[in-house]
């Protein structure tokens, strides 16, 4: 099996930060990387992924990570990638992978029946004329498409037509969402690795309970995300069970940011955790959402009326 890998990095100081060194050695494993920043990067720290990628670039082209993929294919040419069996989007959103990437391709090599694949899935509402709308679309931090797809002209066209969007919701909108869309349009089997509709961005640990080899960046970074539902309390005791992973590479990052891993382990963020634990509680216990595209009551744990928009649309890959 012949792989590329497309690999959409940045950072606001330039840096090519040490986790994400890592991941593209991982990487270097299973496919080759062609690595592209959407900022300036120095032959410094080029030199830093020299070992793992065909070829490094880096510009600001402010079209974040579709942009970032454009530029490589701009570069690379259509005749090129038709060399290859699978095409490999990914991004530097993620710490990871926590266990041998190539245990992960050996899992999805296994289950044939699919012509996309990603990690999880997500789904939205969309409003128009005073209807609702449910769409899925498969999350493009890290997606692996066959050749028999991604040679396709609509395919072609979506990363000829992609230009700058100024907001990051523009960004989701006319990426990953239409992305996902194309492909239903045109009947393709798309699969995934993480079965229910955990947010990888709150549900952490469930998302590696059910296979993923990655945590959300975003999970440490944004308070909105390391304050709700799975809280990051003795990250490292979870992490440590991984032990191909060294979580130093977490760590020294955050360090870069200026936070300390002493957050998220201290009395108040263990309140916090436990908070955030009682309101799950409670919705468990007692809950009455009633709006347009969503009808959920629960008293006392028995659920009387249960009818929620956010349902699978891909299958699973086979375990």
């Amino acid at each position: 099996m012949k792989r590329i890998c497309l690999f959409a990095g940045y950072d606001n100081k330039n840096i090519i930060h040490d986790y994400v060194v890592y991941y593209l050695k991982e990487l270097s494993t299973v496919a080759d990387v062609y690595y592209m920043a959407d900022n300036e990067i120095s032959e410094h720290e080029k030199a830093k992924i020299a070992p793992y990628v065909k070829e490094a670039y880096g510009f600001n082209h402010k079209k974040y990570d579709f942009g970032s993929w454009q530029e490589l294919i701009k570069i690379i040419g259509w005749e090129k990638l038709a060399e290859y069996d699978e095409l490999i989007l990914t991004n530097d959103s993620v710490f990871g992978p926590l266990y041998p990437i190539k245990e992960l391709f050996e899992k999805i090599e296994k289950d044939r029946q699919w012509d996309v694949c990603g990690i999880t899935e997500e789904c939205y509402i969309e409003k128009n004329n005073d209807k609702y709308s449910i769409n899925n679309f498969i999350q493009s931090y890290f997606v692996i498409i066959k050749k028999n797809i991604f040679m396709q002209e609509y395919i072609k066209q979506f990363f000829h037509d992609y230009t700058l969007y100024t907001s990051k919701a523009d960004v989701v909108l006319n990426g990953e969402k239409k992305l996902s869309k194309i492909l239903i349009k045109n009947n393709v089997a798309i699969k995934k690795i993480v079965e229910k509709l955990y947010d990888p961005f709150k549900e952490w640990k469930s998302i590696l309970k059910s296979g993923s080899p990655f945590i959300k960046k975003s999970k440490f970074t944004n308070k909105e995300y390391n304050r709700k539902y799975e809280t990051l309390y003795k990250y490292e005791d979870i992490v440590a069970k991984y032990n191909t992973y060294d979580i130093y590479l977490i760590d020294r990052y955050l360090s870069s940011c200026n936070i300390s891993k002493n957050n998220f382990n201290n009395i108040a963020y263990a309140v916090v955790t436990i908070i955030e634990n009682l309101k799950h509680l409670r919705k468990k216990l007692f809950t009455l959402n009633i709006k347009p595209y969503r009808k959920e009551i629960v008293i006392f744990g028995i659920t009387i009326v249960k009818k929620d928009y956010k349902q699978s649309k891909f299958k699973t890959i086979n375990k």
